[in-house]
C-alpha cells in the first residue's frame, strides 16, 4: 500500500529509493585538474557518470570553465559531459 500523503512513510520510502544513485563519491580537485588539462591537449570527451553531488558537480563545472571547456549536466543531473 502507497501512502506517499503521509509525512513518516514518505521520509521512508525515499530513504529505501536513494534516488537510484549510490553512494556519494569524494571529490578531489587535483585529479579533475589532471582530467581537464588532458582534454586541453587534444582529447575529445570525459563523461562522468561517479555521484559528486551537487556541490562537486560544480566544481567540475567550473574546473571547466576555468580552462574554457564546455561542461554540461545530463540526465537528472547525475551524469556530467566536459
Amino acid at each position: 500500500e502507497q501512502r506517499w500523503w503521509d509525512p513518516e512513510w514518505r521520509r521512508q520510502k525515499l530513504s529505501e529509493m536513494g534516488g537510484g544513485r549510490g553512494p556519494k563519491a569524494e571529490m578531489d580537485d587535483v585529479k579533475w585538474r589532471g582530467v581537464l588539462n588532458t582534454l586541453q591537449s587534444g582529447e575529445q570527451e570525459v563523461i562522468l557518470r561517479e555521484n559528486y553531488g551537487r556541490e562537486g558537480t560544480e566544481v567540475i563545472h567550473d574546473l571547466a570553465a576555468a580552462a574554457n571547456l564546455f561542461s554540461k549536466g545530463y540526465g537528472t543531473g547525475s551524469n556530467r559531459g566536459v
